[in-house]
């Protein structure tokens, strides 16, 4: 495996099936990525340790899975130079409201960029990670470029589809909505 550029944390293999949306995109990038469980609480040394190093290590961001351990992102951002970025997952009984709030209301000296809450904000983080790493990885442009294609291709296809069915119902080929 090619040395990480992006290093995605959470801090319980709970919030991994948030956190795949994050590596689905990397993935579809080709970025290489490393993905770790820390904790600030039960083991706060190797935490700050790893967010310490992350830099020389060869990361380029730091794509933080916010879920009980609310402060992670913030320790990790005040321990780094890289750009952090917090995904608030809806695992407390607040769904993910909770983690938002902290991390859009974070410190001076410690700044975090902060999705929204769940998968889309998990898979956002990628994409965002991905256009961090465009400059200096121009290539990664055109593939974000294709990407955003993509996305108003599909657009426009459930657009269509929905226009045709409307349409056929209009015209008495099927029942009208209720």
């Amino acid at each position: 495996m090619e040395n990480p550029l992006i290093g995605v944390v959470i801090s319980a293999e709970n919030e991994l099936p948030y956190m795949e949306e994050c590596e689905r995109i990397l993935v579809g990038f080709g970025i290489p990525y490393e993905i770790r469980v820390l904790s600030i609480h039960q083991a706060p040394e190797k935490c700050i340790e790893w967010a310490k190093s992350a830099a020389s290590r060869g990361l380029h961001a730091i794509v933080c899975g916010v879920g009980w351990s609310a402060p992670l992102a913030s320790v990790l951002a005040a321990h780094t130079i890289l750009p952090v970025i917090a995904v608030p997952l809806p695992v407390s009984s607040m769904h993910g409201l909770d983690s938002l709030m902290g991390m859009a209301q974070t410190n001076l000296g410690a700044p975090i960029a902060t999705m929204a809450v769940g998968k889309s904000g998990a898979a956002n983080a990628g994409l965002f990670a991905a256009q961090l790493l465009c400059l200096k990885y121009p290539h990664l442009v055109e593939s974000i470029n294709s990407f955003r294609a993509g996305l108003s291709q599909q657009v426009e296809a459930k657009d269509a589809a929905l226009m045709q069915d409307r349409m056929r119902r209009m015209s008495g080929g099927g029942n009208p909505p209720a």
